[in-house]
């Protein structure tokens, strides 16, 4: 009857420690997953960074400028004519 006991108890802690080997080694892959994509993307994050000063050399102006001028081209037509309201409908289909 002892003998039962301690392979009972001996198995018991097998168990025990087959569980906790296995947790470990969740923990340890779900950290190491977690420090690669932390990793990659500080990567992505530093090119990024290298890559933004020549941004600062392009000039957004222009092209609000030119979004500006069609408004006012818009703006000047004369909403009167049938022409005007057929180029109208096809220039909203393509927007």
């Amino acid at each position: 009857m002892r003998k039962d006991l301690d392979e009972a108890a001996n198995d018991y802690q097998q168990e025990q420690q087959q569980s906790s080997e296995v947790y470990a080694g969740i923990s340890i892959s779900l950290t190491a997953g977690m420090v690669g994509w932390l990793l990659r993307g500080g990567s992505l994050l530093a090119s990024f960074m290298s890559v933004s000063p020549l941004w600062a050399q392009i000039d957004p102006l222009p092209v609000l400028a030119s979004v500006n001028e069609d408004v006012e081209e818009e703006s000047n037509h004369d909403d009167s004519g049938e022409n005007y309201r057929v180029e109208n409908f096809f220039d909203e289909e393509e927007k």
